[in-house]
């Protein structure tokens, strides 16, 4: 085991979520937002309605969906910034567990960059199921439904944010899984 990198990762991650907290954040939520918006406006809108939009005043996000369910066709729900913005903390904490391992320098620019577009990725995809079983879980009248999108809710809006920067560095990254590898 090398302690050292533990030591780097985590330095590197808390360096990195501070940037993000105080520089990068409203920056990020709004690059997200702009993402989001496709597959959100393919997949999920009603026609004619925005996908998703802020309130200028609370800063929520407001999400349109068509749920076709229970003789609901649509749903307009509200998602606090907090909720919104935790899917772009997963990029810089993956940003700082690459800068760990080396992974934004020439010989690793191209891994490094990778993980990052596959974290966006999974943030971008993450937050438009999330608004869908949200959405769908707000009109559901079945128990045992409720329950199941209530977990898949949480996964998705608590769990693919935050572990998702972890797995996609052990998945990318040589030294992360040689770190975590044990001898026979």
């Amino acid at each position: 085991m090398k302690p050292g990198l533990i030591a780097r990762a985590a330095v590197c991650v808390l360096c990195s979520l501070g940037l993000w907290w105080f520089l990068f954040r409203p920056v990020s939520s709004t690059v997200l937002r702009n993402l989001v918006y496709i597959p959100l406006a393919v997949l999920l809108a009603p026609a004619g309605l925005a996908p998703v939009t802020v309130n200028p005043e609370s800063g929520e996000w407001i999400f349109n969906v068509a749920v076709h369910h229970n003789g609901i066709e649509s749903i307009e729900f509200a998602a606090e910034p907090g909720t919104a913005e935790d899917f772009t903390a997963g990029w810089f904490s993956y940003a700082g567990l690459a800068l760990a391992v080396g992974g934004f320098r020439r010989a690793k620019l191209s891994a490094g960059l990778k993980g990052l577009a596959l974290q966006v990725a999974v943030s971008v995809l993450a937050l438009t199921a999330f608004a869908y079983v949200s959405a769908f879980s707000a009109v559901a009248q079945e128990g045992a439904l409720q329950g199941a999108l209530g977990v898949a809710g949480y996964i998705l809006g608590g769990v693919v944010p935050l572990a998702g920067p972890f797995a996609i560095a052990l998945f990318i990254h040589p030294e992360w899984r040689t770190f975590f590898h044990r001898p026979q």
